[in-house]
């Protein structure tokens, strides 16, 4: 988990800019290498950057005054975010917005290569993430949002190698269960909870909190799209 304590006022006072990329071609984009917990400021960049997540993973936030975190998004590689989404925090007296760094992480620059049809689009799927989330957050059920995150992860953070016979797909988890539960407004223990139950029932298996094996991706999809009633969410074991 990463460290939720900065307040408006301290916040976003400078980039922390652990390490630039040595192996940068002359013409290439700007990039630069931030370890796991570091925030990612926009001030590594220029302002109104796109940025690109050519490894690891980042995760967008918002803070109050009071430490109260809500993690916005978790982007991995290939995702697209601006820099300016993350830029002039302090002006805002109740809210900061942030980014940080939830694993080994490399960004870049990608201004040259995106026209404005491009930043059109990058813009709308960010919007509809967004979106999604809001959704989540205000209707989805405890197993809905538990399920929906488990899918989202599995799609942006794959291991190579999936068992064809058993026909599962395994994920690495660069959020601990208190990142889950401040990304899907949840507690920890309800959060644990229902990965437990999900275990149980045999929709997937962790021996690492850090890995995670989806055995029935298609019961999943059925859990996050809403198909079925809460109280049959409750027992997952009985879906196909």
């Amino acid at each position: 988990m990463f460290n939720s304590s900065i307040t408006a006022d301290d916040a976003f006072v400078g980039p922390i800019r652990l390490q630039k990329s040595s192996r940068r071609p002359a013409g290439s984009p700007e990039s630069f290498i931030y370890l796991r917990g570091a925030q990612v400021y926009a001030g590594s960049f220029q302002r109104g950057a796109l940025v690109r997540i050519v490894t690891g993973c980042v995760c967008l936030f918002q803070t109050l005054r009071d430490g109260r975190r809500q993690i916005l998004d978790v982007l991995g590689p290939g995702q697209i975010f601006g820099a300016g989404q993350i830029f002039g925090a302090g002006l805002c007296a109740t809210v900061s917005l942030g980014a940080v760094a939830m694993a080994e992480t490399q960004l870049e620059e990608i201004n040259g290569e995106i026209d404005a049809s491009g930043r059109a689009d990058i813009l709308q799927r960010l919007l509809g993430r967004s979106r999604a989330h809001a959704t989540l957050l205000g209707l989805k059920t405890v197993p809905e949002k538990t399920a929906t995150a488990l899918l989202d992860l599995a799609t942006q953070f794959p291991i190579t190698g999936v068992d064809a016979a058993r026909n599962t797909s395994s994920f690495k988890l660069h959020l601990t269960r208190a990142d889950l539960a401040d990304w899907l407004g949840m507690t920890l223990e309800t959060v644990s909870r229902c990965l437990n139950d999900f275990k149980r029932n045999g929709l997937i298996e962790f021996d690492r909190p850090s890995v995670i094996t989806i055995l029935k991706r298609d019961t999943l999809l059925s859990i996050a799209s809403g198909r079925h009633t809460p109280e049959e969410t409750k027992h997952p074991e009985r879906l196909p």
